[in-house]
């Protein structure tokens, strides 16, 4: 294989080395192609996002070097701040809005990386509008949902949203026509083109000019035919950008069942006699429900030939995460095995007579040796 440059055999040998987990090999040859002058930007990414694991100084000096060579490169000034954000190294980090990737520019992995690069910097706004769009773009997309949460993180500064009192262009107003109680709710989408599926409209649609300077308590006209007109009042008033914050959170598990991020529960019943209060009884129910779906998994994996892969994706983690859980429980078991009295002395003897023993780090965990009984 030629180091010299990306011919065939060299780019399949890059493309094995990161599908087997090789990386010392994978970030040799990356080292060997630049000193010959090759330089690939999506190989330089790739290198940069390995190194890091194992040399972080390394990273950032591989990054600024090829900032320095390719500055239009925003690719990777985003992966030197994230890096900078996470070491508090300020002098990293790079937030203005023009050095951002573009959302199609990048995986949609990186979307909510870079509204939290725009947030860090103090760019609270252009971190709302850049992921108020992509939601909007692609709004079946779990990462643009994940990334516009990210946008108004109530632990954070929150950008200064108006406040509206009356409906108008970017506000979303929520009414009930007369003679019914469904709660229909309307967003006058000033920016990008309606979409009606999410229950927008134009600013100049019949309904927006109706509901213009119209307050809570206040009535419009919802439908006028030459026979016959409805009418509808107005319950709320919310910005557009509230609206959209809210309805990812409460329509979350509707829309992405297999992706947990939020789960929401209602604290508030009505009150005999009218009213509400707060009560927590669903609240700590559904805990009880999680923990009790976790017991039983655990009960499997104990009585039943489960693999951790399984049990690690019926409780939603990783492979590596709960094989660690495994291996710190002295009551589980950590199953890699058929787990017989002959597999075992077979394994005992392959380690006692070994020369050599290679744990793999990344998926291996800190082994006792008493465990193996040597």
């Amino acid at each position: 294989v030629c180091s010299s440059d990306l011919g065939y055999d060299t780019c399949r040998l890059i493309d094995c080395a990161v599908r087997l987990g090789e990386h010392r090999l994978f970030l040799h040859l990356c080292e060997q192609l630049r000193l010959n002058g090759v330089y690939d930007l999506q190989l330089i990414e790739a290198e940069a996002a390995i190194r890091s694991h194992y040399d972080i100084e390394g990273t950032i000096r591989l990054l600024q070097e090829h900032l320095r060579r390719s500055p239009e490169d925003r690719r990777a000034r985003l992966q030197l701040s994230v890096i900078g954000i996470q070491l508090g190294r300020d002098e990293l980090v790079t937030s203005d809005p023009a050095s951002m990737p573009a959302a199609d520019e990048t995986a949609p992995e990186n979307w909510k990386t870079i509204v939290l690069v725009l947030r860090a910097g103090g760019h609270l706004w252009d971190a709302l509008v850049f992921a108020y769009r992509l939601l909007r773009l692609n709004f079946g997309k779990v990462e643009a949902h994940r990334a516009y949460l990210a946008s108004l993180l109530a632990t954070d500064p929150l950008p200064k949203i108006p406040t509206p009192e009356v409906g108008g262009p970017a506000t979303a107003v929520a009414f009930t026509e007369e003679g019914t109680t469904q709660i229909e709710w309307c967003i006058i989408e000033e920016e990008l083109e309606p979409n009606e599926s999410l229950q927008e409209i134009g600013p100049n649609h019949f309904i927006a000019q109706q509901l213009a300077g119209k307050r809570v308590g206040d009535t419009f006209l919802v439908v006028q035919g030459p026979v016959a007109s409805k009418r509808a009042t107005v319950l709320q008033v919310l910005s557009k950008y509230v609206y959209r914050f809210q309805d990812c959170g409460q329509n979350w598990l509707r829309r992405f069942p297999n992706q947990p991020d939020i789960q929401s529960v209602r604290v508030a019943v009505p009150r005999p006699g009218g009213g509400e209060k707060v009560d927590f009884t669903e609240f700590f129910q559904s805990f009880d429900r999680i923990l009790a779906s976790h017991h039983e998994a655990i009960e499997q994996y104990r009585s039943l030939p489960i693999t951790i892969h399984r049990l690690a994706e019926t409780l939603g983690r990783g492979d590596l995460e709960q094989t660690i859980r495994l291996a710190s429980d002295d009551s589980l078991p950590v199953r890699c095995c058929a787990g017989n009295a002959e597999e075992r002395s077979a394994a005992i003897i392959l380690v006692k007579n070994a020369t050599a023993i290679v744990l793999e780090d990344r998926k291996s965990t800190r082994l006792n040796s008493s465990h193996l009984g040597i």
